[in-house]
This record gives C-alpha cells, sequence and structure tokens, in this order.
C-alpha cells in the first residue's frame, strides 16, 4: 500500500528550522530582558535598559531595511541616546569613544552568555547584573558612598546612591532642583516685566527641559574626535584619485585645521585613518545598493583586457599582496552604459567566457528575460557564426538577440586593410615597423607644416562642433578634429604644428590617421599612397567616426553603414574592393533585424510602413516558434542607393523580425501603421562601446591597487565622481 504522506522538500524544511530559532531566541530574550522599548528617561538607564534599547533600535532597522545591523553599528546611536540623558544631571562623562567601548563589550558578554544555554548559574548571575546602573559619569569612588573626589555635586550625590539602589529618585526631580537653585542664585531685574526662565518651564511636557544659560550649568561636551559628520564626497575623490587612508587623513585634518573647522569646544576637529575608511566603506554599500535596484536588462555590453592586478597569496596563515597578470571583462548595462560590475576570466575561448558571464548574471539577480541585444566588438570569439559567445546565449535563451557590433570598431577594419594594402610593412615591435611610410609617421610631428599643401575636402560630418562640445572630446580625438580642419582649410596654425599627435600604436587607428594627415601638411610632393589614405581619412574614416558618436543609437545603425559604403566611392576598383571585403567580413548592421530596427525610425511614414509590413508577413509566413532562427551574413548590395537595399528583403530565408518587436502584440503593430509620427521610443542603446571601453581602462588601472572584492565598488565611486565633476579647470567645475 502506498504512503499517502507529503514530502516536504530541504527549503521548507530550512525555513521551518529557521523560524523556529528566530522564535527560540525571541522567546529567551524575551525571558532575560523583557520586552524592547525606548529609555524612560525618568532614571538614569540601567544595563537591563540599555539591552532594551538596543534590541528596540535593531528590531525596528531590520523591520525597514530588511537587514541586520552589527551591534557595532548600532552602538554610536545608542551612546548618543544615553548621553542624552545623563547630560540632563550635569553630571560630568567620560568621552564618547569610552562608552561605546563599554557599550560593545556589554553587548558582547550578552551574546555569549545567551549561547551557554546549559551554564545556569552563569546565565542567573548575568541576570542579576542587569539591574545594575550603566555607569558613564567620570567620578570612581564607591557607588554605594557620597562622592568625595568632586566631580559629582554635592546636590546630586544622594541622587546618585539612590540610582544605584532603590532608583525612586526621577531625573524630572533633580532638574527641578537645579533649575529653583540657579533661579536663586541670578540677580533680579530692574525691568517689571522681568520673568524667571523657571516661570516658562512646562515640566511635564515629555521631560524635555530647556535649561537656563549660566555659566556654572555647563554640559559636558565631547572630545573634538567625536563630532559627528559625513564626509562622502571627499571619500569619493579619495577613491577616484587612489588616495590612502593615510594620507587622507593628513589631508583633512591639514584643511581643518586651515579653515577653522572645530567642535563646539573650540578645538579642530580630526579625522583619523579609521574615519577615511569608514567613509569609504559607506561610499560603496551605497553603490551595491544602488546596483541592487537594477534586476532586468533590455541589453548589455562587454569587452576585456589581460592587466596586472593586485592580489594576495596565503603562505603559513599570513597573506602576501602580489601583483600578476590576470584577464577581466567588464559587463555595463544598456542603454544606461551603467557598470554592473567585472569577472576574472579563467581561459580566452567562448564557451568559458559565456559561462562565466552567464554566472556573473545568475550572481547579481539579473533577469535576462527582456533581453533584445548584446553590444561588443567585431572579436571572433564574440561574434563566431557557430560558437561566439552571442550565439551562445541566444542557444541558452532559446530566442534571437539583436548583435550590436561596435561600428567604431567596424570603422576601423576597412581603414587598416587599406593600409596595410598600401604600405605592405611589417611591425617589429608595438610601437615600430618597417616601409617608408611608416618610418615617416614616426617622426612626422618634427617635420614643419608647409603652406601651400592641396586641401582635401571633408566628407559628410554632423553637426559643427562648439567650443563647449570639443572640451568633452579626448585628447587624441580633439587633435584629429582639429588637423582635419586644417587639412580641409588648406592651412595648418602653427600652434597646431607644435601639437603632438598621440604615441604612435599600432593598435590605436586613431591616432595613426592623425599622424597620416599631420605627415600630409608637412609634405610638399606627396607620396600617392599618403595622397590616397589621407582622402580616405577626411571623406570616409574622420566621418563616419564623427557620425557614430553624434548619433549614438543602434536604430541608426544600418543608415550609418549605408553612408559608409557610399563614401568608398571614390576609392580605385582594386582598391575598393579591399575595402569592401572587409566590410562584407564585418557589417552586422547590415542583417535584416538591424535594418528593418532603423526602419521602424526612419522619419519616412512610407519607409516605416514596409517595416511593419515585412514583420507581420514574417510572423504570418514565416516564423516556427520551435526553431532558433540560425544567423548568417548576408550578401551585401554595394551598388544599392538607400540602406533598404543594402540586402534582399524579399528574400525569405534570410528575412527575420527584430527582437526589439518580439513583444509588441499585432494589433499595436497595425496602429503603427496609421501614425504620422514614429510610434516607438528609441531604446538608446549606444551603437558602438567605447564606455565600456573606458571602463576597461579604469578597471586596469584600480587593479593595481584594489583587492578584487573592492574593485566594483572603487570603479562605481570614481565613474559618480566623474560624472559629478567631469573636469577640474576653474571653480565652476568644482561646484557640484
Amino acid at each position: 500500500m502506498e504512503s499517502s504522506a507529503m514530502s516536504i522538500d530541504n527549503s521548507e524544511i530550512d525555513s521551518i528550522i529557521m523560524m523556529s530559532a528566530s522564535s527560540f531566541n525571541s522567546k529567551q530574550r524575551t525571558n532575560i530582558i523583557g520586552v524592547p522599548s525606548e529609555f524612560s528617561e525618568l532614571n538614569l538607564p540601567t544595563f537591563r535598559d540599555v539591552l532594551k534599547y538596543y534590541f528596540y533600535v535593531s528590531d525596528r532597522n531590520k523591520q525597514q531595511t530588511k537587514r541586520q545591523l552589527s551591534y557595532a553599528s548600532l552602538s554610536p546611536m545608542i551612546a548618543d541616546k544615553i548621553i542624552e540623558i545623563w547630560r540632563k544631571t550635569n553630571i560630568k562623562l567620560i568621552n564618547i569613544k569610552s562608552i561605546i567601548r563599554k557599550l560593545n563589550k556589554f553587548i558582547k558578554k550578552y551574546k555569549r552568555e545567551v549561547k551557554s544555554i546549559t551554564r545556569t548559574n552563569s546565565i542567573t548571575e548575568f541576570e542579576k547584573s542587569l539591574n545594575d546602573l550603566f555607569y558613564v559619569a567620570k567620578c570612581s569612588c564607591k557607588k554605594t558612598m557620597p562622592c568625595s573626589c568632586g566631580l559629582i555635586p554635592d546636590h546630586l550625590k544622594m541622587f546618585m546612591i539612590d540610582q544605584h539602589t532603590s532608583r525612586r529618585n526621577t531625573i524630572p526631580e533633580v532638574v527641578l532642583n537645579i533649575v529653583d537653585q540657579q533661579s536663586s542664585q541670578l540677580p533680579e531685574s530692574s525691568d517689571p516685566s522681568y520673568r524667571p526662565e523657571s516661570a516658562h518651564m512646562n515640566i511635564e511636557s515629555e521631560f524635555e527641559f530647556a535649561m537656563p544659560a549660566a555659566k556654572d550649568l555647563s554640559f559636558n561636551k565631547r572630545e573634538p574626535y567625536a563630532k559627528r559628520y559625513d564626509a562622502f564626497n571627499f571619500a569619493m575623490m579619495c577613491d577616484r584619485f587612489g588616495i590612502s587612508d593615510r594620507v587622507a587623513s593628513c589631508l583633512a585634518t591639514a584643511l581643518f585645521k586651515d579653515i577653522g573647522f572645530t567642535d563646539e569646544n573650540g578645538q579642530t576637529i580630526i579625522m583619523d585613518k579609521s574615519k577615511v575608511a569608514r567613509e569609504k566603506k559607506k561610499c560603496k554599500e551605497t553603490v551595491r545598493r544602488m546596483q541592487q535596484n537594477d534586476s532586468a536588462l533590455l541589453a548589455f555590453s562587454f569587452d576585456g583586457r589581460k592587466n596586472d592586478a593586485l592580489t594576495r597569496n596565503e603562505v603559513n596563515g599570513k597573506y602576501h599582496p602580489r601583483v600578476q597578470k590576470e584577464s577581466h571583462i567588464v559587463i555595463l548595462k544598456e542603454p544606461q552604459g551603467k557598470l554592473l560590475g567585472h569577472i576574472k576570466v579563467n581561459a580566452e575561448d567562448s564557451n568559458t567566457k559565456q559561462i562565466q558571464l552567464w554566472e556573473f548574471f545568475m550572481e547579481k539577480k539579473l533577469t535576462l528575460s527582456n533581453l533584445i541585444g548584446v553590444c561588443c566588438d567585431g572579436e571572433p570569439t564574440n561574434t563566431g557564426i557557430e560558437n561566439g559567445i552571442i550565439r551562445k546565449f541566444e542557444l541558452l535563451l532559446n530566442k534571437p538577440l539583436h548583435w550590436f557590433v561596435c561600428l567604431l570598431h567596424f570603422n576601423e577594419l576597412p581603414f587598416r586593410h587599406l593600409f596595410n594594402a598600401l604600405e605592405n610593412a611589417t611591425t617589429s615591435g608595438p610601437r615600430t615597423a618597417s616601409g617608408t611610410l611608416m618610418k615617416l609617421l614616426e617622426t612626422c610631428e618634427q617635420l614643419p607644416a608647409i603652406p601651400d599643401f592641396e586641401p582635401i575636402s571633408l566628407g559628410n560630418m554632423p553637426p559643427a562642433m562648439d567650443n563647449g562640445d570639443e572640451k568633452s572630446l579626448s585628447t587624441d580625438v580633439l587633435y584629429l578634429y582639429r588637423i582635419a580642419k586644417a587639412v580641409s582649410e588648406g592651412l595648418c596654425p602653427e600652434h597646431l604644428a607644435s601639437m603632438k599627435p598621440g604615441k604612435m600604436v599600432h593598435s590605436r587607428w586613431l591616432t595613426k590617421a592623425s599622424r597620416v594627415l599631420r605627415l600630409y601638411v608637412a609634405s610638399s610632393l606627396p607620396s600617392t599612397n599618403l595622397k590616397m589614405l589621407a582622402n580616405f581619412i577626411m571623406k570616409v574614416y574622420i566621418p563616419m567616426y564623427f557620425n557614430v558618436k553624434y548619433f549614438n543609437s543602434v536604430v541608426y545603425g544600418s543608415k550609418l553603414l549605408f553612408n559608409f559604403i557610399q563614401s568608398t566611392q571614390f576609392l580605385p576598383q582594386n582598391l575598393r574592393e579591399i575595402v569592401n571585403k572587409a566590410i562584407q567580413n564585418n557589417a552586422f548592421f547590415a542583417h535584416t533585424e538591424n535594418i528593418l530596427l532603423t526602419m521602424l525610425f526612419d522619419e519616412r511614414k512610407t519607409v516605416r510602413e514596409r517595416a511593419i509590413n515585412k514583420i507581420m508577413y514574417y510572423r504570418e509566413k514565416l516564423y516556427d516558434p520551435t526553431k532558433l532562427r540560425s544567423y548568417k551574413k548576408n550578401r551585401i548590395n554595394f551598388d544599392c542607393t538607400d540602406y533598404m537595399h543594402l540586402v534582399d528583403l524579399d528574400n525569405d530565408d534570410i528575412l527575420f523580425e527584430p527582437p526589439f518587436t518580439a513583444n509588441i502584440p499585432h494589433d499595436h503593430l497595425l496602429e503603427y501603421i496609421n501614425s504620422a509620427e514614429i510610434p516607438m521610443p528609441d531604446p538608446a542603446i549606444s551603437s558602438h562601446i567605447q564606455g565600456t571601453e573606458r571602463c576597461v581602462q579604469l578597471l586596469t588601472h584600480v587593479s593595481r591597487r584594489v583587492m578584487p572584492q573592492n574593485r566594483d565598488a572603487v570603479m562605481s565611486l570614481t565613474l559618480e565622481s566623474r560624472s559629478k565633476v567631469p573636469q577640474i579647470e576653474s571653480k565652476k567645475d568644482l561646484r557640484f
């Protein structure tokens, strides 16, 4: 006979155990100290009162934030409340640091005693001690005898003995006696309208007393280091520029002294290295909480590099820091370009990278159900049709994704192939190579610019930039923009000729383009190859670069690709074939999914209608929910006159619906056809990954000085600081 008993899985058993343990701990706590509550403020607090208030604050914080804070985190707030009660008696107190230390020691002892459930005698003795006064006064005389050291005023000596024993007297009675004594000592005013301060006091209004200002009623003040203040921006800047806790402590304290930042006693505030470390930790925790708010991804971008990284080895129980080479991948959320984090890559193959990326998303609890695309560069590991990272994500999620491959990387590939075909040089290092033109490029900044070089017209550029836009450009890009303007005008200013272009590095094709133009303005009789490269840069490379930066959205991707192809028409047939081959192998925005996406956001209503009709045709005639579409590089029509005709959209074998519209209902698509305006919002996903590359560069600098567990937080703080203070040129830049 089969058993009808219901089975309970492991998660339910764990839940029952946790609830039982929590209930038991709460019951045990109540039996020892009573119900958690606030301080009564009628008497000075006992150890039991302190425990009640500690659990009251801890439970309330847990309900509000869903987090359990340590007692060390709550001790400063509890200490403030204890000091507030004691100060009403005008008794001199020990400093707050000693109070916090005593408080932590007591709570730690309580937790240790509670764990020893079998030690009944020990717990009984501890329970008896809870009725003792939580003593924080400076006086160290015997508690059951009147004070003889003079630290406790005469009129409070019997009150303190009472607080140690029967606790019948209350704080309001003591304060009233102090006020009465002080009123009798104050001289009477000749003004008939004068009334003593005590006449205005309401003794029973929640025990909040307005003490009269008198010389002999000076409350105990905190020590200089006890004044509380936040230094979020200071800590953020320290992490941004890699300033150590010790150096930051010296700088902050010196500044406080110079500007006169003092405490209530007029003494200079001191920021020690522990304060700096705490502020940095708070900044990191704030950043982590912000990152946890993101749960769903529309798209993500990634890029990586091998660099030096700080790590540590354990030898005989001791940790020794060292620097070693590690491969990292940085992941950003799109469309905001927000840093999600980084991972250490164990191997360089696509399978390992894809698995580690997937584990990263699972660890961060990020859902990929709404994912529509992946942004990356054109490296074969990323874009392999069968085994690339993007394709593996498609197979894992069982749905097609947009392949948003960086257009700035695409822009470099035809230039690189053309340069290698014309120069036919071999590299002998990261900065040197054989070949006549390469040798001249290495020292081109040393040549004087000639006044009569032949100008070359600049291709179709985006709207002209003003001075404000120029400031947002990097040094290398700004130099390229200015040297291109000089070549188009046929005149190179002296100050521009004296500037140095970026360093000669074979992997940096932007600086190589700048050097080609700099060599051109210094050549009275430029060679045929130099003229051809200069024309390609002016008519193709530079316009494409700035248009990609200006029209920074994937909805313009196919249109930008078409404009790039059109701008290469001036090349001779043999060179055009070289460029076209590079375009064919890397034109991911010529895929029908990306072309239809661009058509959906076209300004022409007829183009948008055709895109929607194609999508509905695919849904009705071609879509097979049981089969995942295979990605294909379509044959490009290089003689087309519109980006819609880059490939044959009437070919059912290559027609696919954009993942961007996959979740849009059929009825909504029909409504979009009749819309006079563009009906959908731009997803604003970047068509390049330059922001990701900058985060990779940031990770390179951070990895050399920060341990792995803190790198993401330091990077996020640095990016937050850069967003607030992108440049430091004048006072207005620092007003954040």
